[in-house]
């Protein structure tokens, strides 16, 4: 009996579970999205005093949410950096030009810290105008 072999590349394990990669680029833009969500909701009752659609102190309540979320956005930036420094650097060693599962575990971690990086920035902005406007006292 003859033996078959193949020429194809051999799979290789990635370096970074899987679940630590998609962690690291999908935590900053869900906490970012959350925060929007939650924004609006908040801004749109800011100004109402009946109690049961009002919330009351709109504005710390939105910056408490920035906080709470703009931690967990943290956290994703975290996680993606150590993805990251795990990896180490890729090259195209053995096969040029072919993709390997440590070349794409360093492409999702990249794009984790830069996608990460510019959520929480976008969560920070997210907090500072209920330091700034009042919402209630515009002229209608």
């Amino acid at each position: 009996m003859a033996t078959a072999t193949s020429s194809l590349p051999q799979q290789e394990e990635p370096p970074v579970a899987n679940g630590r990669l998609w962690a690291g680029v999908l935590l900053a833009p869900a906490a970012w999205s959350v925060a929007e969500l939650l924004g609006y909701f908040l801004v749109a009752r800011a100004c109402d005093r009946d109690p049961p659609t009002g919330v009351a102190h709109a504005g710390i309540t939105q910056d408490v949410v920035a906080v709470v979320l703009g931690i967990i956005a943290i956290v994703g930036l975290v996680i993606a950096i150590s993805n990251l420094r795990a990896v180490g650097d890729v090259g195209d060693r053995e096969m040029p030009g072919v993709p390997t599962a440590r070349g794409r575990a360093r492409f999702m971690s990249l794009a984790g810290v830069v996608m990460s990086a510019l959520f929480v920035l976008g969560i920070v902005f997210f907090a500072l105008p209920p330091l700034f406007v009042n919402w209630c006292n515009q002229a209608r």
